[in-house]
């Protein structure tokens, strides 16, 4: 824990170093432990399988749509075989979602300048 401190002694005989050191030993202990915890729950977060229910919570939708969407392949899910209940894994569907993102107006238009600014020079190139 701390260096040289004997941690037998009573806290009012420690110099004012040695009382400084234990508390920023104390401190540092106190948010490891915090910060570990945090990290172990996104990572089980991430890689949660969720049943049609919790995925219809997660997507904020009903289940009979999630039941739709899966009825016509436009949701990733899971099936075990010879089983009914479908799953979902939570990281995929996060990543589905993000697929679907659509473009802001001003990235349509950067896009498209790109585009034709690309194409111009390559007609440039096989008109020489």
């Amino acid at each position: 824990m701390c260096r040289n401190l004997n941690l037998n002694r009573p806290v009012y005989t420690l110099t004012i170093g040695e009382f400084i050191e234990l508390n920023k030993q104390i401190y540092t202990d106190v948010l490891a432990s915090i910060q570990q915890p945090k990290q172990e729950v996104e990572k089980e977060k991430e890689e949660e399988i969720l049943d049609i229910k919790q995925t219809a919570k997660l997507l904020n939708h009903a289940v009979a749509t999630i039941y739709s969407l899966t009825s016509r392949m436009e949701i990733p899910y899971f099936k075990m075989q010879g089983h009914k209940k479908i799953y979902f894994k939570r990281s995929v569907l996060l990543e589905w979602l993000d697929d679907g993102r659509r473009k802001t107006k001003k990235k349509s238009k950067n896009d498209a300048e790109t585009y034709l600014i690309k194409r111009k020079k390559n007609i440039n190139i096989f008109a020489i």
